[in-house]
């Protein structure tokens, strides 16, 4: 305190004697200093506001002209200042037509013809370049195709090694699977003795893994089934029956009915004792809407018209398995919307102007034939139209080419809400706006029919083939910048992904 009082007692006797203390303790509310309004030119002085006047009188820095007022004044004749040239209001105009700096219209004049002149140069190098014959490749794009090539066929050679172990496998267990097929169907014709027992699906069209379900048709029938639901729980009762009653080396269990289904269908596993195999069945009753039977004839014609097909739609087909994405009763992928999906791909390459195709007509009503005889003809001929304009190719396809492109296209190119997967059938709008929220993959048996309706998990089965696409679109760069991309199958990273 006493070090603040001395503080404000030394202030207060430094500043008493000075301008601003007297007018700050000053009764008038208009006596205050303040500087001479000609400080912006130059001048310093500064007074009380009662003196100030008498300073602007003798203020060096006046701008008043110091003539007496009664004089007249020349207020046009005066200086103007224009580039770096000073001159009178009269010779102002002479100077501007020669002067060095362009006016605001000369400049906006040569930005217009500047622009013209890009435009001709642009357009002069655009006919140049259509006109040119052959572009040749820089050294980077020809580096990036050889590596890229490198990649693709390392990749087609281990696509192919896995198809093979695929075949190998599948003959491994097709007689135990061809023994569960005979126990059901003799089970079967003990209840219905006109009725057969056909496969079809990925079975029929050797597009099945070890995990794949067995797709059963029972029928079919001349007479129309009118209970369908019926049907199947008598043919789980007979199963049953069969696995309680019976020394048969095949037994049935876990049997159930998905009563709710598009068609009535009965799940069960089969367990062949001597070939120590589980199989599991999916069966349902024939009924006119069931196209399974012409829809394997199909696929198994497609398969071996167009090179590639079967392989690339293997891979994915393990892929997606492995993920869970293959169950269309969980809104994944049937194997049938897949392979239309692939072959969707593999016809656009084939041919760019595809002729859009209708199922042909069979009479299914003809005694000659059979009705099971009759879908399979079915399919056989649809196949037919759909590859008419594919053209042979001398050499085999790459596979690896093949794979990354359907990868890529649906990947990055397709999208569910717009894009719609038709293997040369027409479409109408209406098919489109009723799958708006899912897939649309139109059958080539039956243009109204979306093998995709079910498929509610699309989105994430576009972006895991994204992430497969930029995972092999990566090493293509590692390989360019020279890096190791590492000794080991680029399937087991695309399946580990």
């Amino acid at each position: 305190m006493e070090q603040h009082s001395r503080t404000s007692r030394l202030f207060l006797e430094a500043m008493q004697n000075t301008a601003w203390f007297q007018a700050t303790i000053s009764p008038s509310i208009l006596n205050y200093e303040v500087v001479c309004p000609h400080s912006w030119f130059g001048c310093t002085f500064s007074c009380m506001l009662r003196h100030i006047e008498e300073h602007l009188v003798d203020c060096p820095y006046r701008q008043v002209p110091d003539t007496p007022t009664v004089e007249d004044m020349d207020l046009h004749s005066y200086d103007v200042v224009c580039c770096i040239t000073i001159c009178s209001r009269d010779t102002i105009g002479a100077h501007l037509s020669v002067c060095g700096i362009r006016s605001a219209e000369t400049e906006l004049a040569e930005r217009m013809q500047s622009q013209l002149s890009v435009i001709a140069a642009s357009e002069t190098e655009r006919r140049r370049r259509m006109n040119e014959a052959t572009a040749m490749s820089s050294e980077v794009h020809k580096l990036h195709d050889a590596q890229t090539k490198d990649l693709q066929a390392r990749l087609h050679a281990e696509v192919s090694a896995f198809g093979a172990a695929h075949h190998t496998s599948a003959q491994l267990r097709r007689p135990g699977v061809l023994r569960v097929l005979e126990v059901v169907a003799r089970i079967v014709q003990t209840a219905w003795p006109q009725a057969a027992v056909e496969p079809y699906g990925s079975f029929a069209t050797h597009l099945n893994l070890p995990s794949s379900d067995v797709d059963l048709v029972v029928g079919p029938f001349h007479s129309v089934r009118t209970d369908s639901l019926g049907d199947v729980q008598q043919l789980g009762d007979l199963l049953a029956a069969h696995s309680s009653s019976s020394c048969s080396d095949v037994t049935f269990t876990s049997i159930q009915i998905l009563a709710h289904a598009a068609i009535p269908l009965l799940k069960v596993v089969a367990a062949v004792g001597g070939a120590d195999l589980s199989v599991a069945l999916d069966v349902t009753f024939w009924s006119p809407s069931h196209q399974g039977l012409a829809s394997a004839a199909l696929g198994l014609e497609l398969c071996q018209g167009i090179p590639g097909l079967k392989e690339v739609t293997l891979v994915l087909k393990y892929y997606l398995a492995k993920r869970g994405m293959n169950d269309v009763y969980r809104g994944g992928l049937s194997s049938y919307g897949l392979l239309l999906m692939v072959a969707h791909v593999c016809l656009q390459k084939a041919s760019r102007h595809p002729t859009p195709t209708k199922a042909a007509a069979v009479d299914e009503d003809d005694g000659a034939v059979a009705l099971s005889d009759s879908q399979r003809a079915k399919g056989v001929r649809v196949a037919a139209a759909l590859m008419a304009h594919v053209k042979a190719e001398a050499a085999a396809p790459c596979l690896g080419k093949l794979l990354m492109e359907v990868l890529h296209y649906y990947g990055n190119n397709f999208q569910p809400e717009v894009d719609v997967v038709t293997v040369g059938t027409s479409f109408s709008d209406d098919l489109r706006r009723g799958a708006a929220a899912t897939l649309c993959v139109l059958d080539p048996l039956d243009g109204t029919n979306n093998v995709g309706r079910h498929c509610y998990r699309i989105s994430h089965i576009l972006r895991s083939f994204q992430d497969v696409s930029n995972s092999l679109t990566s090493l293509i760069v590692r390989l360019r910048r020279g890096k190791d991309v590492g000794g080991g199958s680029l399937l087991d990273r695309m399946f580990n992904l």
